[in-house]
């Protein structure tokens, strides 16, 4: 797949890309930074609104757009029909788009019929313990199709690359006799033309957040927030670690304190060491 549409997008040709989460967000500015003529389909407002606030997702916007991505929103797929030469994507409203290739990043439905059947738990994923066990002592689960104990918002399916890591060994130290857990908080980081960013626990912009500029339109910290105050996670937009300080690790002490925070509490909190 990278080598087919590698080649499709340095001869110039068109791409079309559905959905504005992670994945989307970096396959449409690596597309839009190649010579392909690219086509973004995605259903909101701004791209990426669901999980950054809207001052980075206007942003966000403005880069894709100077780049000539063309914003086809909000909008779905409804299908997409392939022939020796094309695809064609018909849209919900029956608007079609013809294309070369159409990148798809819009998650995960797991047919897990044939794990219940054999007797395994099922919620959103394969249920596991703290030692990523299932409900059958025999059998483990790790990575994207695990739902696990996340020490910050409890059972939770995650679909990053560091929790299939840190899971995966997990689970296989548990086999292999060594009973080990892991309260490893959700990890997500990635780069969007010259900007970059790092994510962890639970980044929900449509729900209770904090946007606290360090660089007025350059550098943040987001606190996303349940109903209660209780902080779910963090967003660091634009803060590199060096050596004399690590703004993750002190986003991961804020997340481990299981206690409502008041909004002059997490003003300026990786402002400083924690």
């Amino acid at each position: 797949d990278y080598q087919a549409i590698r080649a499709i997008a340095e001869d110039g040709g068109h791409v079309v890309v559905a959905g504005d989460g992670f994945i989307g967000i970096e396959m449409a500015a690596v597309l839009a930074d190649s010579p392909a003529r690219v086509t973004w389909v995605f259903e909101h407002e701004l791209p990426g609104s669901t999980r950054f606030p809207k001052e980075i997702a206007a942003h966000l916007s403005r880069e894709f757009r100077s780049r000539g991505v063309t914003f086809v929103h909000p909008a779905r797929i409804a299908s997409a029909y392939e022939d020796d030469k094309t695809v064609t994507v018909t849209l919900e409203d029956g608007r079609q788009i013809t294309a070369d290739a159409l990148v798809t990043g819009l998650g995960l439905a797991l047919p897990l019929d044939w794990v219940a059947e054999a007797g395994i738990t099922v919620d959103d994923g394969v249920r596991v313990d703290e030692h990523w066990r299932t409900n059958d002592p025999d059998i483990y689960a790790a990575g994207d199709i695990a739902n696990v104990p996340c020490p910050i918002v409890g059972h939770r399916r995650i679909e990053h690359k560091d929790a299939a890591l840190t899971g995966g060994e997990a689970a296989g130290r548990n086999v292999a006799g060594q009973p080990t857990t892991d309260e490893h908080i959700p990890f997500f980081y990635s780069f969007i033309f010259d900007d970059a960013y790092e994510a962890l626990g639970i980044t929900d912009a449509e729900g209770p957040h904090i946007v606290d500029w360090i660089e007025p339109g350059h550098s943040a910290v987001v606190y996303y927030q349940d109903a209660e105050g209780l902080l779910e996670g963090v967003l660091l937009w634009n803060l590199p670690a060096n050596d004399d300080w690590d703004p993750k690790q002190a986003a991961e002490a804020l997340l481990k304190v299981r206690e409502p925070y008041a909004e002059d509490q997490l003003r300026g909190a990786i402002h400083r060491p924690w």
